[in-house]
């Protein structure tokens, strides 16, 4: 049986739009599966203390050895969240969450759970090593929806532009992405900050 040169075109032509509706079809819910684990930095940072700037005042601040307090104090805020659609659950965690400051000098003095969008992610922080310069803590939470996050409050002693690593494997995830905060120009002209309330969809308070 013979076929024409149109027959065949068409014939091909059918072919490729159903393979290219196949493909469409399998990313669309490929997409819909996917776990996007995030890091977010927020690069301002505040500074509580320093010797240099309050040398005026009668405050003397030391450490565990009682040893005075030569490097300035910072405040700074990171966050946690899934950009996925699919959620990451505290079972999808198959090797810690740890966040760690890089620089030699730095020390991490305190932390804190400053919010999380909803009450159901269930966040939890704690000191990962317990030297007595503390570099890292470990994250956990019950559940991370798409645009869930965590907010965490840092203090710090160091260096005033810190830098992050963060360790950890979460199912169906190559890797987790590290976001950091820049400045923006809105469709009214001025410039805003991007920080974790604006990246992640928190509750109003």
């Amino acid at each position: 049986m013979k076929y024409s040169k149109n027959t065949l075109i068409t014939a091909v032509s059918i072919g490729l739009a159903v393979l290219s509706i196949t493909f469409s079809v399998f990313d669309h819910f490929d997409s819909m599966k996917q776990r996007e684990p995030v890091l977010f930095i927020d690069e301002r940072v505040t500074e509580i203390f320093s010797k240099t700037t309050n040398e005026e005042l009668p405050i003397i601040i030391t450490t565990n050895d009682g040893k005075e307090l030569d490097v300035p104090i910072y405040m700074t805020t990171t966050g946690f969240g899934n950009f996925g659609k699919e959620s990451i659950k505290r079972s999808n965690i198959l090797r810690d969450i740890i966040i760690t400051i890089n620089k030699p000098k730095d020390q991490i003095i305190d932390f804190s759970i400053r919010s999380q969008t909803r009450e159901i992610v269930g966040a939890e922080i704690e000191i990962f090593d317990e030297s007595a310069k503390s570099t890292s803590y470990k994250l956990n939470f019950d559940i991370l929806e798409e645009k869930d996050g965590i907010e965490l409050k840092l203090l710090f002693l160091g260096d005033e532009n810190i830098e992050f690593s963060v360790e950890g494997v979460i199912e169906g995830t190559r890797n987790i992405e590290i976001m950091k905060s820049g400045y923006y120009v809105t469709t009214a002209g001025p410039k805003y900050h991007s920080d974790v309330k604006n990246i992640f969809l928190f509750e109003k308070q």
